[in-house]
């Protein structure tokens, strides 16, 4: 009679063992990886709305308190009916801001006043157009906050806009 000679059995049990451990380990591993990932995704995201929104609130607290934004003139060229304001305050630093193209416009028949200014850190721009056809007279603001690294794929940008007055 010969020894039966069972140690390779072990050996293989052992081994589909470990490599289901394995599998299991890393899907698991993946799967919280990517878990972080979004996280911080929709980390960014919610800080660049929030900077956003900041932007809004800056921009509507100028125009309605203080009105930094004038309107185009209700007849004859199109400019604004007073000296717009040169810097705002916002998240306690001065901003310059500039009426875009340096001068309002008159296309179709719509007269448009477009100021703007940028926030550096965080980084929002702001832009508040001023429009009037015929007795309709509207602001609209658009605020584009951003948030994450300067460059790459990191970057996450989002807009917030707020339209009022006497909409057409």
């Amino acid at each position: 009679m010969h020894p039966v000679y069972s140690g390779g059995f072990t050996v293989l049990m052992a081994s589909l063992v470990a490599g289901a451990v394995l599998v299991l380990t890393v899907g698991i591993l993946s799967f919280s990886t990517r878990g972080f990932q979004i996280s911080g995704i929709m980390k960014r995201s919610t800080v660049a709305l929030y900077n956003a929104d900041a932007g809004v609130e800056c921009a509507l607290y100028h125009d309605i308190a203080l009105a930094a934004f004038p309107e185009p003139t209700d007849s004859g060229t199109a400019e604004p009916a007073s000296t717009p304001a040169s810097a705002v305050v916002c998240l306690d630093a001065s901003r310059a801001v500039s009426l875009e193209g340096g001068a309002c416009t008159a296309p179709s028949g719509v007269r448009i006043c477009t100021y703007s200014f940028t926030i550096s850190d965080p980084l929002i721009e702001v832009t508040i157009s001023k429009k009037i056809v015929g007795e309709n007279h509207w602001t609209e603001i658009e605020s584009r906050g951003k948030s994450g690294p300067a460059i790459g794929s990191q970057r996450t940008e989002r807009i917030s806009e707020y339209t009022y007055g006497n909409l057409p």
